[in-house]
């Protein structure tokens, strides 16, 4: 049965919470405590993160958190507490005590073991932003208000994370713990949201001469909120200096209301044949909208230069 944002308000409001933002994690801050191998390398983890996004990072201490059918991690921005399920710490940990100490990993191993790096270095790029964290929260908030901004953002976040998931696991050294973890898939758990925002910033740094990668960094700089993008597409647009800040705000408007066409794969369940194909050509579809309604919103009104 698919997993619908119902269920997932319901998840929270049953343990009394309005969203996983509210959720009082601190009580089980201690047992991560138990997950010595991993504790170790919280920090080298966390600074692997900014490093990669160019950003400050807000993450203050892992926590863990019983398994549940939302997700495999979460971040809460009020109080830099990642919460991370307690079978992918075990499975950390255990591949963290074994290495060097085995034979040859089995490839499922280290495909799924790679899969838990990725949804903690997903989560810890949520950690990241601005270096005044007030803007940090204002603009995170601002997003996550808005549940079209909110895929924008796990689209954006989550194209970050597989393009720079093997620098990050050069960079914590995993790469000598767990040998052959480069080579194994990462699989993407946001397909549509990755394709839209592929598709969006590709065209994008056509326009603005640049690369996606580029974009992206910045965007990552910017915690891949709504107000990053709405700078993003005023500095990419083909004449930046006459785009007003109204013209700006309708076409991220365009962009968000494109993101509609695609909100309702959430209620697809992942068991269907070809759901990745599927998402992903809808994402790209969406995309595309996107950017070409982008560009007209900016043709349309270029009343006079930003001061």
């Amino acid at each position: 049965m698919a997993w619908t944002i119902d269920d997932e308000n319901a998840f929270f409001r049953d343990r009394g919470v309005a969203t996983s933002m509210d959720m009082d994690l601190t009580g089980a801050r201690d047992h991560f405590a138990r997950y010595p191998a991993l504790a170790a390398r919280q920090a080298s983890l966390v600074r692997a993160t900014a490093q990669i996004m160019g950003a400050t990072s807000w993450v203050q201490v892992f926590d863990v958190m019983e398994d549940n059918p939302y997700a495999k991690a979460w971040f809460d921005i009020s109080t830099g507490v990642i919460a991370v399920e307690e079978r992918v710490v075990s499975w950390l940990e255990e591949a963290l005590q074994a290495a060097g100490t085995t034979g040859p990993w089995m490839r499922r191993d280290v495909e799924d073991i790679k899969q838990s790096l990725g949804a903690l270095f997903h989560e810890m790029t949520h950690g990241g932003g601005p270096q005044d964290r007030e803007t940090y929260v204002k603009e995170r908030i601002a997003t996550n208000e808005d549940e079209r901004a909110q895929l924008l953002l796990e689209g954006g976040t989550e194209l970050f994370v597989q393009t720079s998931i093997n620098e990050f696991l050069t960079r914590t050294g995993m790469t000598e713990v767990i040998p052959g973890i480069l080579d194994a898939e990462y699989h993407n758990h946001y397909p549509s949201e990755v394709a839209f925002v592929h598709e969006l910033l590709r065209g994008m740094a056509l326009t603005g001469e640049t690369t996606e990668a580029a974009l992206l960094t910045v965007w990552a700089h910017r915690g891949f909120s709504a107000a990053g993008l709405t700078d993003l597409v005023a500095a990419t647009a083909a004449d930046p200096q006459r785009v007003t800040s109204q013209t700006r705000d309708a076409a991220v408007a365009e962009i968000l209301n494109a993101v509609d066409t695609m909100r309702w794969t959430k209620t697809l369940p992942r068991t269907l044949p070809l759901w990745d194909e599927y998402c992903t050509q809808l994402g790209a579809t969406a995309g595309a909208t996107a950017l070409g309604a982008m560009r007209n919103a900016l043709a349309s009104r270029p009343e006079r230069a930003l001061g």
